[in-house]
């Protein structure tokens, strides 16, 4: 991307946090807040707790170590306040609203994980230049070093969640299976959280399982593409983290994950996440393909923070 993009989109943002700083300190007030049109609609999202719906944006972090970049971990500073309406204007989108207090957003946030029929949404689809949906071509996608070290980084909090999740659900045998595994190393962490499991990965791009052999020569990789793969019908655990913007489009997500769940095993997990918000509407889909939604929103412990995960059971052959 040219600097003069980056610089661009650094000061749109700076601009933004300026405007969460003023709702910050107006609590308890009707106010408005401007979304510009395009792209940047994507990060918009709305939290539903206890049948009330909140609006948020996602902004930009910053850290020593990586610079300013986007997480797919929500913070309570990035909640506007309880939603009243919204209306399409010549400058984008207006979102009214109740601002709220920072003991309200904090309360909100762990209300929300204690709640199964909590979620967070993201209505806006990300968008390119042309209005089309963005994905990344495989070129794009190819693995190198810059590459494998952001999408690590990225995931980090994902890793260190599934692991404390499953902690007291593998059993020795169990077969964690990660189709869409890029790097290897998600799946590699569950392998060393987790020895007694047989770990499985796949990837549809060459280069990236050939990353995921060198790194972790102990486990099986196989190059293949996830909605073609019949490996689903061994797994006791089905991880999907691919069924997002930039890797997949929403058209595609709908079969992959149809095709993923038919071919699971009866009892078997299916636990859906990913670093851009999840494409499909995973609430209408699995209830529409039989699975039982456990849950659909997780905070590492010790966090206040969310992310969408959103946990799955398909029902036993007997049920």
């Amino acid at each position: 991307m040219p600097d003069s993009v980056n610089c661009k989109l650094l000061a749109n943002e700076v601009a933004l946090i300026r405007q969460f700083q003023a709702i910050r300190i107006t609590p308890r007030k009707a106010l408005r807040f401007n979304s510009p049109p395009g792209p940047e609609l994507n990060n918009l999202f709305f939290l539903s707790v206890n049948d009330v719906t909140y609006a948020g944006r996602k902004l930009l972090t910053h850290s020593d170590e990586r610079g300013w970049y986007q997480s797919s971990c929500l913070k309570p500073s990035q909640l506007l306040g309880q939603l009243l309406s919204m209306a399409y204007t010549d400058h984008g989108l207006a979102v009214h609203f109740i601002s709220l207090e920072d003991t309200q957003r904090h309360d909100l946030f762990n209300a929300a994980v204690q709640h199964p029929d909590s979620e967070v949404y993201f209505p806006f689809p990300l968008l390119d230049s042309t209005g089309q949906e963005c994905t990344l071509s495989q070129e794009q996608w190819a693995c190198t070093p810059q590459l494998a070290g952001q999408l690590d980084n990225d995931e980090q909090h994902f890793r260190d969640y599934c692991a404390f999740f499953l902690q007291t659900m593998i059993q020795p045998g169990m077969v964690i299976y990660d189709p869409a595994c890029s790097t290897g190393t998600f799946i590699g962490s569950l392998a060393q959280a987790f020895p007694e499991a047989h770990c499985i990965g796949s990837d549809q791009s060459a280069t990236m399982i050939e990353h995921a052999r060198n790194r972790f020569p102990a486990l099986v990789f196989k190059h293949m593409d996830a909605g073609l793969t019949q490996l689903a019908s061994l797994c006791d655990v089905l991880i999907l983290r691919f069924l997002n913007a930039e890797v997949i489009h929403r058209d595609d997500a709908h079969c992959v994950f149809k095709h993923m769940v038919n071919t699971l095993k009866p009892g078997a997990m299916l636990i859906v996440f990913g670093h851009t918000p999840v494409l499909i509407n995973v609430r209408n889909r699995a209830q529409a393909l039989g699975l039982r939604l456990i849950s659909s929103l997780a905070a590492r412990p010790g966090h206040t923070e969310l992310f969408e995960f959103y946990v799955m059971k398909k029902p036993s052959m007997h049920n």
